[in-house]
């Protein structure tokens, strides 16, 4: 897939990818976000996840305070980003929930669903 400067590219990390060598005289600037759902299933990493918000904590594990502690406020959020951090709980109908169980164990993984959750 060819992208054009001031492209953004999305894909699942899972997928085979890489990149060309840099053939000009300009360095490449790339920024990789990651990004999955709060699981429903695992109390403490939604825990973490929390905190790691509220106090402004450095990610990658290491949970500590740097310059944006400092400086700035703590994010707000959107109704879909307290969902994905974990605040709010994702509300799922009857329908979705027989989909989730219909799922395999990989999938429900991937998404941070249970499928016994009602």
């Amino acid at each position: 897939m060819a992208g054009k400067a001031g492209d953004l590219v999305i894909w699942h990390s899972r997928l085979p990818h890489g990149s060309s060598p840099n053939t000009s005289d300009s360095p490449r600037v790339a920024q990789y976000i990651s990004m999955m759902p709060a699981r429903d299933d695992d109390e403490d990493l939604r825990e973490q996840r929390i905190t790691g918000w509220r106090e402004r904590l450095t990610g990658l594990g290491q949970n500590r305070t740097d310059k944006e502690h400092q400086h700035g406020k703590t994010a707000e959020l959107s109704s879909l980003g307290r969902k994905l951090l974990g605040l709010d709980r994702w509300e799922v109908d009857d329908q979705q929930q027989a989909d989730i169980r219909e799922m395999s164990d990989l999938e429900r993984q991937m998404l941070g669903v249970s499928g016994t959750d009602n």
